[in-house]
């Protein structure tokens, strides 16, 4: 202002005037018609007129500049280029003159959510982008916006994840939600909006919105596994990315810092705002006679592994041609184990009649229909009662174990549910390396249900423990035509497709994915880490492998949350292997070998013997007689 007026008042002719772009060559484009009254009047109360509405005019907003949207950074990303920013709501704010970043906003200082503890100088760069309007809908919101940061809209304290959630669906502009824990007494909850119709589970839709997968920023986002410290942002809906060490940060579902890690969280978790608020599932345990004795080492590790009862009641499905109440002793002996601590009841469902009306039931006939090949066994009413007992259970969610599944690791929030409330279904193999018979059941189940596997994602084995949503397991048998009673037992193709090599874990898994809205039920995640814990189980027919298997365990290299053997894997006079019947000496050193490393393990995690882990007169042969 002052280099203009001095001009002017200095020259008052026509050369002054008539040369303006020499004399006020820093006018810019923008006051082009308040420099023209100035050469036109060149009278000195008009001039002084003209720069004040020419600086009045550069004071007021700008519009936004027409960069490409694609041209624009995402939020947390560099920024020092482009100088804008692709999510409504950001700014790029300069930190030291070298990195700049996208951001709601900015505080001089240290920001305590940035892993470089330098400070920022939060200078401006570019134009702020403009919020969305209140009337957009669902679908044009999603247009040119990135959506995975949840700072863009609203932020609250909240004292939980619950309660941010509760906030989120409170709100009918609200789609998505996280919640990341703070040094305060209460957490950051980042709210952000909807993006898409989600349907109601059990049928219908509802005014609700959630984030898609695919609106997630995939081409600068990091994907489950993979380094995240330069993206600070995951690929996969409800992964954080978690600091390593110093120098490296990772996706993935969650974060321990017992096993070595720093933990620190580098960007948002984003939740879909659909999942249920609360996840305790009940615990169903299938078991007959023969399985008593390891039936009741599960009951006892559940209640010393799971104080804080994260799981829910247990519910016992007696699967067997002869009645429970012959063997009563046992099942107090299990139920005591359950109930003695307080806080969970155990329940008994006999379906022994049931199993007996049925035991003359043909499965699958030879090619002439004059021979029965397959009838129905205990072994497939088990299978098909895992799904069919969706229809008594009282909790959303339904945890399934095998009575060798004994709990040898401490029972976390986070080790069947996702930090967004979704069941995980933990993959291990891309569908192509499945392992036999495993790949075999998926295929069969999927050409029954008409679906196509995914090669994209991690799919689990066929085996226990396994998370089931209720009101998935009903559409399910629905879907193929089956009565959901458990009463029936077969009352529908189910059984006859588990006679003919489909699973129920197969058949389950393939229709939950393939939900339009699984995102609000399950979590599909990939391979567990080195350091985290695993189920492990022994096998018949691989003897060696077993051995090794026990021995990490023993020696701490594996870690296990679960640890059981397949029945018969460990009968004497009956261990084989994949190159046929091992020599009696070698089967009897091996034998006592893994005898040994097993009696070791549960010792060690206090199941083997009396409460203090000691043996009395147990011996080797009747202690693993039980528990295999």
């Amino acid at each position: 202002e002052l280099t203009l007026l001095e001009a002017v008042k200095t020259r008052r002719n026509k050369a002054c005037c008539s040369s303006p772009r020499h004399r006020f060559g820093y006018v810019t484009a923008v006051g082009a018609a308040v420099a023209a009254s100035v050469v036109v009047s060149c009278r000195p109360d008009l001039v002084k007129a003209s720069v004040a509405a020419l600086l009045d005019f550069a004071e007021q907003p700008r519009p936004h500049k027409t960069t490409s949207p694609q041209a624009c950074t995402w939020d947390f990303q560099n920024c020092t280029a482009s100088q804008c920013c692709r999510g409504y709501g950001m700014q790029c704010y300069s930190k030291d003159g070298r990195w700049s970043a996208c951001k709601a906003s900015c505080t001089q200082g240290i920001d305590p959510f940035d892993q470089d503890k330098t400070p920022w100088s939060c200078k401006k760069l570019g134009d702020r982008t403009p919020e969305p309007s209140p009337e957009e809908t669902c679908n044009r919101a999603r247009v040119g916006a990135n959506f995975w940061s949840g700072k863009v809209f609203h932020q609250v304290d909240t004292e939980s994840a619950h309660l941010c959630q509760q906030e989120c669906e409170a709100k009918d502009w609200c789609g998505v939600w996280t919640w990341n824990e703070t040094d305060s007494a209460k957490g950051l909850c980042l709210l952000a909006p909807k993006t898409g119709m989600i349907r109601r589970l059990g049928g219908g839709y509802q005014p609700h919105c959630r984030l898609a997968s695919a609106d997630l920023p995939a081409q600068n986002c990091s994907s489950s596994g993979q380094d995240c410290s330069s993206s600070r942002c995951c690929i996969v809906q409800g992964e954080q990315c978690y600091g390593k060490d110093e120098k490296s940060a990772v996706c993935r579902p969650s974060c321990r810092k017992e096993h070595g890690w720093s933990c620190e969280k580098f960007g948002p978790r984003i939740c879909p705002a659909c999942p249920p608020a609360t996840m305790k599932p009940v615990i169903v345990i299938p078991t007959f006679e023969g399985d008593l004795c390891k039936a009741t080492i599960l009951m006892k590790s559940i209640t010393k592994r799971d104080p804080n009862h994260f799981l829910g009641d247990v519910h016992v499905m007696w699967v067997s041609l002869e009645p429970s109440w012959k063997y009563q002793a046992q099942i107090e002996e299990m139920r005591k184990a359950i109930v003695d601590t307080g806080g969970r009841q155990f329940h008994l469902s006999d379906f022994s009649d049931f199993v007996r009306q049925k035991s003359q039931l043909c499965l699958v006939w030879d090619p002439t229909g004059d021979h029965c090949i397959e009838h129905l066994t205990g072994w497939f009413a088990q299978q098909a009662l895992k799904l069919k007992i969706a229809t008594v259970v009282p909790s959303e969610y339904y945890l399934l174990l095998d009575s060798k599944n004994a709990f040898f690791s401490d029972i976390h929030e986070d080790s069947f549910f996702s930090k967004c409330n979704q069941a995980t279904v933990r993959g291990k193999f891309r569908f192509q390396d499945l392992p036999h018979p495993h790949k075999e059941w998926y295929h069969a189940s999927a050409r029954a249900l008409g679906v196509q596997a995914s090669t994209d994602i991690h799919w689990p084995t066929s085996i226990t423990p396994a998370v089931f949503h209720k009101q998935t397991v009903l559409e399910l048998l629905s879907r193929i035509g089956e009565d959901p009673s458990p009463y029936g037992i077969c009352d529908g193709p189910l059984c006859k497709w588990l006679a003919e090599g489909k699973t129920e874990f197969t058949l389950y898994n393939l229709f939950a994915f393939s939900k339009s809205d699984r995102e609000c039920i399950h979590s599909f995640v990939s391979p567990l880490s080195e350091e985290e814990e695993a189920h492990v189980a022994l096998w018949r027919g691989y003897p060696y492998i077993n051995l090794k298997r026990c021995e990490e365990v023993a020696k701490g290299s594996t870690k296990a949350l679960t640890f059981g053997l397949q029945a018969g894997c460990l009968r004497r006079h009956n261990m084989t292997s994949a190159e046929g019947k091992l020599g009696d000496e070698e089967e009897e050193k091996l034998w006592n070998t893994t005898a040994d490393c097993l009696l070791r393990v549960y010792k060690d995690v206090g199941l083997a013997g009396g409460s203090a882990g000691k043996l009395d007169d147990e011996d080797h042969e009747v202690f693993t007689k039980c528990i295999s």
